[in-house]
């Protein structure tokens, strides 16, 4: 159920309207907690209609006032200038003051300010206030304070998780932008972890988890992916190739592109309708690096 859909629920369970403050930036962050623009303001005709008087200024005093008392944590009941009763529930995330929610918008009949205004209003009458209202108000207060906490604590989570998840994937694309750039280098984990600014163990469990694959691997499938290039197009020595690719060992460059590509070096390249330039000699497929 979205706040929106729980917010329209209460409004015809109680016979009344509610409107929503959100302070704390996850309500602007996540999709769980958003709700429309218009639940955030006093939609009444008749708060319509005051706001109308004087421009919005006294229900801005207002709002501004019950802000202020909503910070110390307690909810609290009360009229406004022109005689509307609202119960005020703060939601509190982490100890602040992460939401106020308005509960009520009833008509406060003995209120000087209400008999005056309402003799020149003639817009959907609110409903009656009585005290038999206020303990359905706060039993629905405490009810939206506990869903908001909790649907914020879901928000907080998946937002660190996502934030986590950005803060891996930027350094598996350091890992591969320097692995493109010096493939054909002597590079170890270690030179890439200090360009990263991490200890090269936490890199390689990050490495894993992002990726599937080791540092080696990846730096192993970027040279392959270059000798493949090299052996459809260029007029090299399997020896050479390998060199160039950052292979110090040419017999054990054979051994591993074999086992990535299926076929030798040299079969490769005669599948692709190359030949080996003349004078070049085949390594064999054993040893190591």
């Amino acid at each position: 159920m979205t706040i929106e859909e729980l917010l329209l629920h209460w409004e015809n369970r109680l016979g009344c309207s509610l409107s929503l403050e959100p302070i704390h930036e996850l309500f602007r962050q996540s999709p769980r907690l958003s709700f429309p623009n218009h639940r955030t303001l006093h939609n009444h005709d008749y708060c319509r209609f005051i706001k109308g008087r004087d421009r919005n200024h006294s229900c801005a005093v207002n709002k501004h006032r019950t802000l202020r008392l909503a910070r110390h944590g307690r909810p609290f009941g009360g009229c406004c200038p022109y005689g509307v009763w609202e119960w005020v529930q703060p939601i509190l995330f982490h100890g602040e003051l992460a939401a106020v929610l308005y509960l009520g918008t009833y008509a406060k009949g003995d209120h000087f300010r209400w008999r005056q205004m309402s003799r020149h209003y003639t817009g959907a009458s609110l409903p009656p206030f009585s005290p038999e209202k206020v303990a359905a108000l706060q039993a629905a207060g405490r009810f939206f304070a506990q869903f908001l906490t909790y649907e914020l604590q879901l928000a907080e989570e998946a937002f660190l998780a996502d934030a986590k998840q950005h803060v891996k994937q930027r350094y598996c694309g350091i890992v591969k932008n320097l692995i493109a750039l010096r493939y054909r280098e002597n590079l170890h984990l270690q030179d890439v972890a200090e360009a990263c600014q991490v200890t090269p163990n936490y890199l390689s469990a990050l490495l894993k988890s992002v990726t599937g694959k080791t540092f080696k691997e990846l730096l192993t499938e970027q040279r392959l992916v270059e000798a493949e290039a090299c052996l459809k197009y260029r007029n090299l020595s399997i020896a050479e190739i390998a060199a160039q690719c950052g292979f110090q060992d040419s017999n054990y460059f054979s051994v591993v592109f074999r086992k990535y590509f299926g076929a030798s070096p040299s079969e490769y390249r005669l599948s692709w309708g190359m030949r080996e330039p003349r004078g070049a000699s085949v390594p064999k497929e054993e040893g190591g690096e």
